[in-house]
């Protein structure tokens, strides 16, 4: 009962460090083997360095065409690593590209 109090506040109680990284450990494995992947059909953006989508093109195409070949996928390429993508000055960028396809196509 414990266990299942714990993983209920995660993210709601404040925890430091390896506890903290611990429980969202344990929360993520129970989640992806509840997890039912489905096909998806809709817009894709992918935010990149221009390096990842050049080693991931073919893989990415066979997945999810790019607007270029009649998909839906659009690949915008930005300086930076997997985690600056939420990070400043690199965020600023993320933001402004969603708002501007918000806008342009809106939900």
């Amino acid at each position: 009962m414990e266990r299942r109090l714990r993983l209920a506040s995660a993210g709601i109680v404040a925890r430091r460090g390896l506890p903290q990284h611990d429980l969202f450990f344990q929360l993520h494995i129970r989640l992806l083997a509840t997890h039912q992947a489905a096909p998806y059909g809709g817009s894709t953006v992918v935010f990149a360095s221009p390096r990842y989508l050049e080693l991931a093109a073919p893989m990415l195409d066979q997945l999810l065409p790019p607007e270029s070949a009649g998909g839906r996928r659009r690949d915008v390429p930005l300086a930076g690593e997997h985690l600056d993508l939420v990070r400043e000055p690199i965020v600023a960028e993320v933001a402004r590209v969603l708002d501007s396809l918000l806008v342009a196509d809106p939900i």
